[in-house]
């Protein structure tokens, strides 16, 4: 990782923000609501996110990859120990860590998640599937409400990990296009067997009707995540609801692909865009995510 000289804290938030805006633009419209102080430190964090989530696409192979990740590995403990390397992210990071209690386990868990996509292994079932979704998405938004200051509210933290698990979910659905001009697939291996097709059978532009029903299944696991997170609604403050807003535009895309017939290479998740950002500004108003 190459360094960054310039240690302006306006600079380091404004990169950040650029950051979120090119490159995780919905991320970056639920965080505008969010006061001030919460806004910087969840766009720090995004943008931590988007450092590591990245690293698969960058790399020419694994060993790169895993030498990235332990750069942010040892980024995040010297942060914890009061040793911040010079770089824009780590400085935000480590302000946003100043001021919020945020376990470092938390972190851990989504760099070692990231571990496991720079080696292409094959998901063996939607179970295997949900828990790669937690331990990345799910931990992503789990962090982001402790640094909502709701890390002493084990409620609020178990429906930011709901949230951000259907996020992840239906993420993974509509990256699939993006996937298969990759020659990847990330549908567990369980989709196939079910609908007696095997990877190679994806050559094609063209999505199988076999494995609608299977693209419905992962969509029907990340609508029970987001009626999970709902009900416990109550135990999140209305200063924290910014965090759980991801649910609002997981249920739009959701909502385009079962339009769609559960075609992931026919829902147009790019349209609708002015309504979902109405939707955002209803539900950060009123709290009902």
């Amino acid at each position: 990782m190459a360094a960054d000289r310039n240690d302006d804290p306006a600079t380091d938030a404004e990169e950040c923000r650029r950051i979120l805006r090119a490159h995780d633009h919905d991320r970056y419209l639920t965080a505008l609501f969010a006061g001030a102080k919460p806004r910087r430190r969840l766009m720090a964090l995004y943008a931590f996110n988007f450092e590591i989530a990245r690293i698969r696409e960058t790399v020419s192979e694994s060993l790169l990859g895993e030498i990235r990740l332990q750069w942010w590995q040892e980024t995040i403990e010297g942060i914890y120990g009061g040793d911040v390397r010079a770089h824009a992210v780590a400085r935000e990071l480590a302000h946003a860590l100043g001021e919020a209690a945020v376990p470092k386990a938390l972190f851990d868990k989504l760099i070692e998640a990231r571990r496991a996509d720079l080696y292409d292994e094959t998901v063996k079932s939607f179970e295997d599937l949900e828990a790669y979704c937690e331990q990345t998405g799910g931990a992503l938004t789990e962090t982001a409400i402790c640094f909502a200051e709701c890390g002493d509210r084990p409620k609020a933290r178990e429906a930011a990990r709901h949230v951000g698990t259907a996020w992840a979910i239906t993420g993974v659905v509509r990256a699939i296009g993006h996937h298969m001009r990759e020659g990847r697939n990330v549908l567990p291996d369980e989709a196939y067997s079910d609908a007696g097709l095997a990877r190679h059978d994806l050559a094609s532009s063209e999505w199988p009707d076999e494995l609608k029903a299977q693209v419905a299944v992962a969509a029907d696991r990340a609508r029970a995540r987001l009626a999970a997170a709902r009900e416990l609604r109550a135990a999140v403050p209305k200063t924290a609801v910014p965090v759980m807003l991801p649910a609002v535009i997981a249920e739009d895309y959701l909502r385009r692909l079962d339009r769609a017939g559960f075609d992931p290479l026919r829902a147009d998740f790019a349209a609708g865009a002015v309504r979902r950002q109405l939707r955002l500004f209803r539900a950060a108003l009123t709290g009902r995510y």
